[in-house]
């Protein structure tokens, strides 16, 4: 009789690039939520191109944060090669459709924390004579990213538990493999259980390496804070 063991390796192997999607989503996602999250902002010096930009990524953040993540990953690896003959691989499409739709949530994460910056900060780097793109890194970023991180490893969690809907396209993640595991050995409890403590304990690394992060930003800006005073 088959046993649960027999598919040991194979379930390895499919945490493993489970973990991939994850880093790689979450990677695409932050840069997308940063990126869009500090133009996003309201500032009123801001250039005529930042108003525009604003109307679009405002168009983005309503699109995408309206259409399930699992709908976008059939979009993109289904529709894309149908509407247009083009091929996208299956781990393109997940990448691609997580980091879309959890940068939408990831702007709205990284614009909170930019406009709790108070506004009298950047009037007054304004005042010297300091660009909008040199205020962003030396004065916004640093606060900005003390506010904003809690909520955005909180999304980071909910990338890696959305990678399960990667099975929907057949892509070989863990939930796949497991879904494999039970119709061969007839387990249902035991095979979702280890699935479910696999799920935990990375994200339960995500969370902790979100942390590190946090500590390591919040005493940057305490340091800042301090030498600001001092000076």
């Amino acid at each position: 009789m088959t046993s649960i063991l027999d598919y040991s390796g194979l379930f390895f192997n499919a945490v493993l690039y489970t973990i991939a999607l994850s880093v790689m989503s979450i990677l695409g996602g932050t840069i997308v939520g940063v990126v869009c999250g500090f133009v996003y902002s309201r500032r009123r010096e801001a250039p005529t191109w930042f108003k525009i930009a604003r109307i679009v990524i405002n168009i983005y953040v309503r699109i995408f944060r309206s259409i399930p993540p699992l709908v976008l990953m059939f979009l993109l690896y289904f529709g894309v090669s149908a509407a247009m003959g083009a091929s996208i691989s299956m781990t393109a499409a997940v990448v691609l459709a997580l980091s879309l739709f959890i940068g939408a949530y990831q702007v709205e994460n990284v614009r909170a924390g930019v406009e709790s910056v108070p506004r009298g900060q950047a009037e007054a780097a304004a005042a010297l004579g300091l660009g909008i793109f040199t205020r962003m890194w030396y004065i916004e970023a640093r606060p900005a990213f003390s506010v904003a991180l809690p909520s955005m490893v909180g999304q980071w969690i909910v990338t890696i538990k959305d990678t399960s809907l990667a099975s929907g396209i057949g892509v070989f993640e863990a939930t796949t493999v497991a879904l494999t595991v039970r119709q061969a050995t007839g387990e249902t409890w035991l095979v979702f259980l280890v699935l479910g403590v696999t799920y935990f304990l990375i994200n339960r690394g995500a969370a902790l390496i979100g942390k590190m992060i946090e500590k390591k930003v919040a005493r940057s800006s305490s340091r800042v804070l301090v030498d600001s005073t001092s000076a």
